[in-house]
């Protein structure tokens, strides 16, 4: 129910601005701060929408279209979807622009070189422009994790320990 009327808030949202500002540079811009809410979900939860605003205003993502959405959603009595909303838009505007985002984890250091080949793989594989964060993982075993909001791939010594 809940992931409905998200989902219903998103597309509401982009259909009411007619959207057009889908740019990998907003939907980058948006990836960080929608992380960021949903790591701190506790510190947003039960904020009233002059909050939120003022956390849009320092993040610099402000538009017309966001003060509208907190409103509405204040309206709704609503406004704790908010980072989900915001994540629904940007699931939605990189659907359109055929752009993925993504995790590589990674059991040692791997140089720019290596993780654009891990990235030109994933791309590959998908279909989809892929923009990713990079990690160092001491849970795998000499191997490669790609995670995704909707794939996984790993090779690693880990996985296969763990098939057995």
């Amino acid at each position: 129910m809940k992931r409905v009327l998200v989902k219903k808030y998103a597309r509401a949202f982009l259909k009411y601005g007619d959207f057009k500002d889908c740019s990998s540079e907003f939907i980058l811009k948006l990836d960080s701060v929608v992380r960021f809410m949903i790591k701190n979900r506790q510190k947003f939860y039960g904020l009233r929408k002059e909050s939120y605003l003022k956390f849009l205003v320092q993040t610099d993502i402000l538009s017309s279209y966001c003060e509208i959405l907190i409103e509405l959603l204040s309206l709704h009595d609503r406004l704790n979807l908010f980072p989900e909303v915001l994540r629904a838009i940007r699931d939605e505007c990189s659907d359109r622009l055929g752009i993925s985002f993504c995790t590589i984890y990674s059991s040692h250091f791997l140089d720019e070189n290596q993780r654009e080949k891990v990235r030109s793989f994933i791309e590959g594989k998908s279909g989809k422009k892929i923009f990713y964060r990079y990690e160092v993982s001491e849970k795998l075993i000499a191997g490669v994790r790609v995670e995704g909001e909707n794939f996984l791939w790993e090779d690693s010594i880990a996985q296969r320990l763990r098939s057995i």
